[in-house]
């Protein structure tokens, strides 16, 4: 499992669609599940709607600090690409649109 979770972190750009799962209800495809990558954390606005998600749902944290987007790109290198057990999704609607993130 630990080399399946490295291989869909380490996905580039031309591939990253073959490594996203998809999002089916009723047969009809609503949106896709896209793995951050180092990629990811190289594109600002995706730092920073991260950083916007984590304060937006603060209050159901147990730690409480003032988010940033330097923070938060270490906490993605570190927290998520490092870690050989954690796994970080992008949610996208049909359009490829990002609305969301899960863990």
């Amino acid at each position: 499992m630990k080399a399946i979770l490295k291989e869909y972190k380490q996905a580039q750009g031309e591939q990253i669609s073959s490594y996203c799962l998809p999002i089916i209800v009723d047969g009809k495809m609503l949106g896709r599940l896209r793995p951050l990558t180092a990629e990811s954390i190289e594109n600002q606005e995706e730092i920073k709607a991260l950083m916007e998600w984590r304060v937006a749902a603060g209050i159901w944290f147990a730690t409480q600090f003032p988010a940033t987007e330097e923070g938060t790109k270490a906490w993605a290198q570190n927290q998520i690409l490092e870690a050989v057990d954690r796994i970080l999704f992008i949610l996208e609607d049909e359009e490829q649109t990002t609305i969301g993130q899960i863990g």
